[in-house]
């Protein structure tokens, strides 16, 4: 797990391009249940900055489904791998920490908004798509997708 503020640099990089800092700030980052994680550069936990060792992220938050409010749900957010890591396996990983992260907090459900190009990387790891498409203003097309739990 890792701070809030360790995941910025990258969420601005890779998820927030061109936009301002404030932007990656995001709801219920400071909350006490939301649990940040990252993959560090293997020795980096020696390192005085580790934003500067994280090479993937996610953000994992006690939010219930939009559409139902009956499960006790854990939304993704912020999830990126920096490109040069990418098709490693590490975003699977951490999304697989997530998963069992959720699931020993007696989650039932984890759900996310997935951006189109990571769809194919939820639903190797169970979820499913739940509706149509949608956009989110200055950040592209999503589908909601959720795993029960």
């Amino acid at each position: 797990m890792t701070s809030c503020d360790a995941l910025i640099p990258l969420r601005l990089k890779l998820l927030r391009q061109g936009k301002t800092i404030e932007t990656c700030y995001f709801d219920n980052d400071e909350v006490q249940s939301t649990r940040h994680f990252g993959v560090l550069l293997k020795g980096a936990e020696k390192k005085d900055n580790p934003q500067q060792s994280l090479l993937a992220i996610a953000s994992l938050y006690r939010v219930n489904l939009p559409e139902n409010d009956i499960y006790n749900a854990w939304k993704i957010r912020g999830m990126a791998t920096d490109i040069p890591f990418r098709g490693q396996g590490l975003a699977t990983a951490l999304l697989q920490h997530c998963i069992e992260y959720a699931r020993e907090q007696g989650g039932e459900v984890i759900w996310c908004n997935a951006r189109i190009a990571s769809v194919s990387l939820y639903q190797h790891s169970g979820f499913d798509v739940f509706g149509e498409a949608f956009d989110i203003p200055g950040v592209g097309k999503h589908f909601r997708m959720c795993c029960y739990l």
